[in-house]
């Protein structure tokens, strides 16, 4: 059976990009699962504000019997909702979450790569990951082509537009928000185009545009 994952960000009382995270859950479903039915991740949470400081998080999952199970949620704090997932939400967790410090990623080549889906299998991810010598994190190549660090898209910047490359190993929900609000274009991204960009930025669900910029000096070869 898949695990799915889901990691959604909760910050001020406030759920963050449920809908791109419910169609990823519902591309997952049909592609992995063959699940083509109506899905809504809003029938299994809700939040709850208690006053200006805090809320409570509820969340069904089958791993407690479909009853609620409540977290305690601090507005001065950033979140993270993991969601473990296959047909029905299996299990979740609240956990504060610290953005790590990324300064510098590491090309590294690999042409048969592939995470088009969210799963708790990571170990290509983490293998690839174990390359990444003296910086702080791995940017993957693919047919020469940029695709992902190891748990985050990348957005380049050449001065005017904010470029991420076409073809993402996972098409991240920050990602699709930024795609849609035409905020960032995809590009076909070698390579030899990195001398052309200003900076680089990662995004996923907990980390927004200009979050974590990295200096194109310090991605290394």
């Amino acid at each position: 059976m898949y695990r799915l994952i889901e990691s959604i960000k909760i910050k001020n009382g406030k759920i963050y990009n449920l809908f791109y995270h419910n169609e990823r859950m519902i591309y997952s479903r049909k592609n992995l699962l063959g699940l083509s039915g109506v899905f809504n991740i809003n029938d299994f949470i809700e939040i709850e504000n208690l006053n200006a400081n805090s809320s409570v998080l509820k969340v069904i999952t089958s791993a407690n019997a479909g009853k609620e199970i409540a977290f305690n949620i601090n507005h001065d704090l950033l979140y993270k909702l993991r969601i473990i997932y296959s047909k029905d939400i299996l299990s979740a967790e609240v956990l504060p979450y610290k953005i790590r410090n990324i300064k510098s990623l590491k090309l590294i080549n690999d042409n048969e790569i592939e995470y088009s889906h969210k799963t708790e299998n990571r170990q290509a991810l983490d293998d690839l990951f174990s390359k990444k010598e003296f910086c702080d994190d791995i940017l993957i190549v693919k047919n020469n082509r940029f695709t992902d660090t190891s748990s985050a898209n990348i957005v380049f910047f050449d001065g005017e537009k904010y470029i991420t490359p076409e073809i993402a190993l996972l098409k991240g929900t920050k990602r699709e928000q930024l795609l849609d609000e035409k905020v960032i274009i995809t590009s076909d991204i070698t390579t030899n185009d990195l001398p052309s960009f200003q900076r680089a930025y990662l995004i996923n669900a907990m980390i927004d545009l200009h979050d974590l910029p990295i200096e194109i000096d310090n991605i290394f070869s």
